[in-house]
């Protein structure tokens, strides 16, 4: 069984429609957890109805403590041997769960965690990432950037993420980000392509949206991985952290303004347009950078 946890806050008007994507799943064999982090519209009631006419939909109630709290008590409450994430302004197409569930059993491996593509949407207009699993770089890369995407992404096997402590709590933001960093250094990653997910950009209350808590969440996951990661990936991060500081106004972008000076011109010194593609071209050089 696939448990599929949805922690929601005040999103009653776009829930249902998240709700409604996992119970058009193919794959059947699935648990819903809804956990409401001290929300308080008519999520309960709504949940209820769908209670009503599905017995393996549950509605947990917290306090607000924030998303990661809300999907680390929703594992916690999972029967499922694998776990899947869903935010309550998103959803799947039909065929995600059943697809990674064919690859499950093709794998046969319990130490491994399973990601999709998705489509970005905001306002009408789509777009999508591009993956990097196939480089030798892979680790160093998914360090500096989350190119894995949001949560809805992910399937990982239960008993690895409460190895891991699930999502760290302490982070203000890149939460997942983080839980990738954390799952790859104990897992095989495979990845299905296929356009499963729909991250709607355009919803209120996203934590990408508050940029001090944000700029605060960069910079502490920085400092928690930045012992791991190659002069690149250090340049990197330092350079995405400057940029959040940038457009918020803030003075820490000064103290990281030499990683984006660099980056600037290393990126025209080997003319790629992708800054991942830098691990491609002069990791030697890069290495060197003290």
């Amino acid at each position: 069984m696939i448990s599929v946890i949805i922690p929601t806050y005040n999103r009653a008007a776009v829930l249902q429609r998240a709700i409604e994507s996992v119970i058009n799943q193919t794959y059947k064999d699935w648990e819903l957890i809804i956990v409401d982090d001290g929300g308080n519209d008519n999520t309960k009631e709504l949940v209820g109805d769908f209670q009503s006419k599905y017995s393996n939909i549950y509605y947990f109630k917290s306090l607000n403590m924030g998303a990661s709290v809300a999907r680390n008590i929703g594992v916690g409450l999972s029967k499922g041997e694998y776990v899947a994430f869903l935010d309550s302004d998103d959803f799947w197409t039909s065929g995600r769960l059943e697809s990674v569930y064919k690859t499950i059993l093709e794998d046969n491996n319990p130490n491994k965690f399973y990601v999709t593509d998705f489509r970005s949407q905001n306002n009408g207009n789509t777009s999508f990432n591009k993956r990097y699993l196939e480089s030798n770089n892979f680790k160093q890369i998914l360090l500096s950037h989350n190119f894995l995407g949001g949560t809805i992404n992910i399937v990982a096997p239960k008993k690895i993420l409460l190895d891991i402590n699930g999502f760290d709590i302490k982070l203000t933001s890149c939460q997942d980000h983080d839980l990738y960093i954390r799952l790859a250094e104990i897992c095989d990653i495979n990845y299905i392509p296929g356009e499963f997910a729909v991250f709607c950009l355009d919803s209120t209350n996203r934590i990408s949206g508050k940029n001090n808590k944000k700029l605060l969440g960069h910079v502490s996951s920085y400092n928690k991985h930045k012992h791991k990661m190659n002069n690149l990936s250090r340049i990197l991060s330092m350079k995405k952290i400057a940029l959040v500081a940038y457009y918020i106004k803030s003075p820490i972008f000064f103290k990281y303004l030499h990683a984006w000076i660099l980056i600037w011109l290393l990126t025209r010194l080997h003319n790629v347009t992708d800054e991942r593609e830098l691990y491609l071209k002069n990791n030697f050089l890069i290495n060197s950078i003290k």
